[in-house]
């Protein structure tokens, strides 16, 4: 819970409650991850909504029973892929609403007083460039939806310094993003008197 909700261990009591602490779905599918991935234990998604106190998920992860832990093996590379059952609803609903905002994931992240902004964009353009998921757009093909990787080099992302207003704040939290159009993310760093911040769609 500690690394997945940025939340100091002696912060964290058996009894909270992991969305009460800032948790959502996409911080479960990590906290999912990491059990698997230390504990080889495998739970479904499903349970971390039913079962949110530290306390009850642990009595749930001792009733549990390891599975091996299987590396992922890495696709044939092609120049469009097959949506996933989940990827292509989110298609039809962004078709259906035009760039619906119900899928946006907002967050702020505080980032210290002192923050070297061209280190920064350059370590975020290699977690880009490493992670394909970032470089995703749909598409098209004879009128049916993929998914296309768009090469390392076509993806160059600039992260701009902006005083922090709540209108900004707003505008980052409610981008309507089109799945056709790279970048499918939103990031803006902004500067207060004592720290740097991350807000990030």
């Amino acid at each position: 819970w500690s690394d997945v909700l940025g939340i100091p261990n002696d912060k964290i009591g058996l009894r909270d409650d992991f969305f009460k602490l800032g948790g959502h779905s996409l911080k479960v599918t990590r906290l999912a991850s990491q059990i698997y991935k230390t504990l080889e234990i495998k739970l479904d998604l499903e349970s971390f909504f039913r079962v949110t106190t530290l306390e009850a998920q642990t009595k749930l992860l001792f009733q549990s029973v390891k599975t091996r832990s299987e590396a992922i093996v890495k696709s044939e590379e092609k120049e469009y892929y097959d949506l996933s059952a989940s990827q292509l609803r989110l298609w039809l609903i962004n078709q259906i609403f035009k760039s619906p905002t119900s899928y946006n994931i907002y967050g702020r992240y505080n980032l210290g007083s002192n923050l070297n902004l061209e280190t920064f964009n350059k370590s975020i353009n290699k977690i880009i460039e490493r992670q394909e998921v970032l470089r995703t757009v749909f598409v098209r093909v004879n009128d049916v939806p993929k998914q296309k990787i768009l090469r390392s080099e076509e993806c160059g992302y600039e992260i701009q310094l902006e005083e922090f207003t709540d209108l900004l704040e707003s505008r980052v939290a409610s981008t309507a993003f089109d799945l056709e159009i790279w970048p499918l993310f939103n990031m803006v760093i902004t500067k207060t008197e004592d720290e740097y911040q991350a807000l990030f769609n």
